[in-house]
């Protein structure tokens, strides 16, 4: 009976978790990104052309794209296309990490309460509601995966749990290169029970070695050319300088309060500890292992600020268990009846006003694409030759080519791009330059026809209007355009 209230309960929270995450991706008509349009472009791709996108005309006026198939994929086999059938399933998709984290935790502790209560604190991390929530991004499908493959991991002896890990690895190699963090935690695994407190069975060893090789020759079917292109540092994407130094920032404390919360941060920290230092399972190796691969990976700067603190975030949650069920063992000893009661009451309390209620603000303060520039993509869309090349900024390129379908000069795919520094620093010129004569030659020399002047780009490049265009025959202004006549 109390398993069965237990599930019950695990099943109110992920169908919380859900509605929470419907009622604000479903108040908007858009996504909250440009990158959400990448993964709308691939997936209309798949549906009007019957083939995933391996060339794209309209991104950088034409360019090779490079990105595992499964997600968009399967995005088109049961969307159909539709936008709001895509935000259910991205939601709910994301939302299964609740059900992992539970499974996780139950097999840290044994504490049903505790594992609960992880699974509920990974519902609500800020950080990962302001980086999935009304966002098209494959880490909704990216990270339960690699989770489920790290639990799964735990349950090799069981043929069939073996055969879901060896398929949860395979899913996750055509998703998103996270799965090279489940090889640096096996990594990490095996060198600390290497310490002679474990021994790894036979089964793990053999796991983890065709995990590598899979891995290692699946990921060079995809990314052959990159590889051979940029070698190592396919690791930054060919990104420019100013955005690397931007997205691969040093690590700080005041990232981690903001990201993972200061509730679950503290907790999760002394669930560590304990871990660590007291706990002799392979379970609590493994996901100490996952700590350090993700620290080891944000210390040298491998891997985005922002995305690993949303993976440490998760693994803060889960070790939040191995506290709690600290705790409730101190409380059991004490004998005193209602002292359990009245800590899950402070505890429930505290979850609320250190993760809930962050969690909500940022929900709801969350900004989509706005109206203006939607009914902009629509004026490209209708009002332009079908092989204009249209100037955006960075963070436009993708809906002008997926809404305007329209070809554009930028955007954020930078991975086999054609000289993106050099263009960037260009757009920039041309923005915010003085001379008529300069700009109308990057206008050629990229073929554009029609700069697009949001109020983001305003903003963004500190500017009213196109200087150089005032009184000019050769800029028109049409509301936020400006059309090349000469």
């Amino acid at each position: 009976m109390k398993l069965k209230i237990e599930y019950l309960l695990l099943i109110i929270i992920l169908l919380s978790t859900i509605t929470f995450r419907l009622y604000f991706s479903l108040n908007t008509e858009s996504f909250k990104s440009d990158d959400s349009y990448f993964h709308l472009r691939q997936v209309q791709n798949i549906l009007q052309e019957h083939h995933l996108l391996k060339y794209d005309p309209l991104s950088y006026g034409g360019r090779i794209i490079v990105y595992p198939p499964l997600y968009h994929l399967l995005l088109a086999l049961l969307s159909f296309g539709n936008v709001i059938l895509i935000k259910i399933i991205s939601e709910i998709l994301i939302s299964t990490l609740v059900v992992i984290v539970y499974l996780i935790t139950k097999e840290l502790t044994g504490d049903g309460k505790s594992a609960l209560f992880s699974a509920l604190l990974s519902a609500f991390i800020p950080g990962l509601i302001s980086h999935t929530l009304n966002e098209l991004t494959v880490y909704t499908l990216a990270l339960p995966l690699l989770f489920l493959a790290l639990y799964l991991f735990l349950k090799l002896e069981n043929r069939r749990l073996l055969i879901m890990f060896l398929v949860s690895l395979a899913l996750l190699s055509l998703t998103h290169p996270l799965v090279f963090i489940f090889i640096l935690v096996m990594l990490f695994y095996f060198f600390l029970i290497g310490g002679g407190a474990l021994n790894a069975s036979k089964i793990e060893k053999e796991a983890a070695i065709l995990s590598i090789l899979f891995v290692m020759l699946v990921s060079f079917i995809i990314y052959k050319k990159a590889f051979f292109t940029y070698g190592i540092n396919i690791i930054w994407q060919n990104a420019p300088l100013n955005i690397l130094v931007d997205k691969f920032k040093d690590l700080t404390p005041i990232d981690l309060v903001l990201n993972v919360g200061i509730f679950s941060l503290l907790l999760g920290s002394i669930g560590l500890y304990l871990g660590m230092t007291n706990e002799k399972k392979k379970s609590v190796y493994l996901f100490s292992s996952f700590m350090l691969g993700v620290l080891f990976l944000l210390s040298f700067r491998l891997i985005t600020l922002s995305f690993g603190l949303v993976i440490l975030s998760i693994g803060f949650a889960i070790f939040t268990s191995i506290t709690l069920r600290a705790i409730y063992k101190f409380l059991d000893v004490s004998k005193i009846g209602i002292a359990k009661n009245i800590f899950t009451i402070i505890l429930l309390v505290l979850f609320i006003f250190f993760s809930f209620i962050p969690s909500y603000t940022i929900a709801k303060n969350s900004q989509s694409i706005s109206t203006e520039k939607l009914n902009d993509m629509l004026w490209i869309k209708y009002n332009t030759e079908k092989d204009a090349v249209i100037l955006g900024n960075l963070q436009e390129g993708n809906l002008i080519k997926t809404l305007g379908e329209r070809k554009n000069v930028i955007d954020s795919n930078f991975l086999l791009a054609p000289s993106p520094v050099e263009r960037i620093n260009d757009v920039r010129v041309i923005y915010t330059g003085l001379s008529e004569a300069k700009a109308l030659s990057l206008t050629r020399k990229y073929d554009i026809t029609t700069i697009y002047l949001s109020e983001d780009t305003k903003k963004a490049y500190n500017i009213k209007e196109l200087n150089y265009a005032i009184g000019s025959r050769c800029f028109v202004k049409e509301g936020n355009f400006y059309v090349i006549k000469c």
